[in-house]
């Protein structure tokens, strides 16, 4: 559990992820080996993320995806850690219900994505099969990535070293410059010009993310909903009304609608999806996916005092 102290080093985190330790420490006015050691704890605990977020418009992003895989069962640990390294996929988790395994991923081209669900993924031992929804919108309500429109001209131009420094943000927002500069054979002050210049375009913002699922017993599912589809604009903006509903994205085929929905136990995602999903005018079939565990990319939250308020 944590304490108020790590509440205050969480919301300076929350301001700038790479803050140093040594600011930190002025600010909450404590020794600096206390502030290491504490932000060391919750990492290791896995109750924060510190982690670059990307801005699809201004990387240029044209093609988003959400992709389901069902898989061997004696494979699942093989089949996640494989999809764990492609760099272009930004979430993996397994799940119950229809899929094993469910993915996003983000592309500059279909070419790009079509070898991802053509070649890559089925060369993966112990997948099975795979269905790709095609993402035409999504609405989040916490800014772990923007309200995106994929039709937007406003990319900015980047090599293949920005490309590798992202990559590795997204993995620890407090990354070494060092350690960054000696891996991709550029100098530390290369490393810290270019990542200064990522977050100035906003094409990254390196940012604290609080894991609420490990502070409370929270439930996150998935509802894949077929709606009708002149009703569909009207319950995407219904569904991001309600609380409960994290994310909602607009699908060109398969699934009209994708949610993510976080309730307190199961009892509560029954009632949610058979009283107040199904009752909407226009939904016309709903499937239910149950995280079981998270392996890549950053966590959904409730807004910051949400989740802190009465721990």
């Amino acid at each position: 559990m944590i304490d108020e102290m790590d509440r205050k080093i969480i919301k300076l985190l929350r301001q700038d992820g790479r803050a140093s330790y040594t600011w930190l420490a002025h600010e909450l006015g404590i020794e600096e080996i206390t502030v290491t050691n504490r932000i060391r704890k919750l990492l290791d605990d896995e109750i924060i993320a510190i982690r670059a977020l990307s801005n699809p418009v201004k990387m240029g992003i044209k093609v988003m995806a959400c992709i389901g895989l069902d898989v061997e069962i004696p494979m699942l640990s093989s089949v996640c850690n494989k999809l764990v390294d492609i760099p272009n996929v930004h979430l993996v988790l397994t799940a119950f219900g229809k899929f094993d395994v469910l993915l996003s991923a983000e592309y500059r081209s279909i070419d790009m994505l079509y070898r991802l669900v053509r070649e890559t993924v089925p060369g993966i031992e112990g997948v099975k099969s795979i269905e790709t929804f095609l993402i035409c919108d999504n609405k989040n309500k916490f800014k772990l990535s923007p309200n995106v429109d994929l039709s937007s001209d406003e990319a900015v131009k980047l090599d293949e070293i920005d490309e590798n420094l992202i990559n590795e943000l997204r993995k620890d927002g407090r990354a070494r410059f060092n350690i960054l500069a000696k891996k991709y054979g550029v100098s530390s002050a290369t490393v810290a010009r270019r990542i200064r210049a990522l977050e100035k375009n906003e094409v990254i913002r390196i940012t604290l993310l609080v894991n609420h699922l490990k502070l409370r017993n929270y439930v996150l599912a998935y509802l894949g909903l077929q709606t009708d589809p002149k009703k569909t604009v009207e319950i995407s903006d219904l569904l991001y009304s309600y609380p409960q509903v994290n994310w909602v994205i607009s699908l060109m085929n398969g699934y009209s609608i994708m949610t993510i929905v976080v309730l307190p136990d199961l009892q509560s995602l029954w009632n949610f999806v058979t009283h107040k999903i199904s009752s909407i005018d226009g939904v016309q079939n709903v499937e239910t996916f149950i995280q079981a565990e998270f392996k890549k990319g950053n966590y959904m939250e409730f807004d910051l005092d949400d989740v802190l308020g009465d721990l």
